[in-house]
């Protein structure tokens, strides 16, 4: 249902100019990334899932990716109970040593907050036209190759449960973060 975005955003946001790339059908969040290459013309991309919010400081987050140096960082939110979300274990200096997705795992930890830095070359080494997943098929292939966890990320709101939908709901109904 993306047309129905195109229709109500249009061509610009305020100053910005909107580009819309369309699977033909479901790519995934890794292959629909592959799909939008030719429109990106950057050599790092800034990834938001649309399903969460976590509010965050983006310029400390770009910041902190360039002085790593490495192909790609993620932005890190610490729940009391990484059991629905997934756990991200990582050394002091923010090398990512294990991402799981969504495991059976429970207790305090960090987990993806659904914002990404990714260098372009590792978007095109992800394969045309198929149908693969940047949380379960891509990061835990691309530890051990410059994938970092930046640790600061803040609130955060996923509605992935009804529960979390209405709670959702009613944050942004009231204006959202201070």
């Amino acid at each position: 249902m993306g047309e129905q975005v195109r229709k109500r955003l249009g061509d610009s946001y305020g100053p910005l100019r909107l580009f819309y790339s369309q699977e033909p059908s479901p790519l995934g969040t890794g292959g629909a990334l592959r799909f939008a290459l030719p429109l990106l013309t950057s050599d790092t991309v800034l990834v938001m899932n649309g399903d969460s919010f976590c509010n965050a400081d983006l310029r400390g987050f770009r910041n902190w990716h360039g002085a790593q140096g490495g192909r790609a960082s993620l932005l890190l939110t610490y729940q009391a109970d990484t059991q629905r979300y997934g756990r991200v274990d990582l050394q002091s200096d923010g090398r990512i040593l294990r991402f799981n997705e969504k495991d059976a795992q429970n207790g305090p930890g960090w987990i993806n907050g659904g914002i990404y830095l990714i260098h372009r070359s590792l978007l095109q080494a992800i394969p045309e036209g198929v149908a693969i997943s940047l949380e379960r098929d891509l990061f835990s292939s691309w530890v051990g190759q410059g994938l970092y966890g930046y640790c600061n990320g803040e609130q955060f709101l996923d509605i992935g449960i009804p529960e979390a939908y209405a709670a959702a709901d009613q944050f942004f109904s009231k204006g959202g973060p201070p």
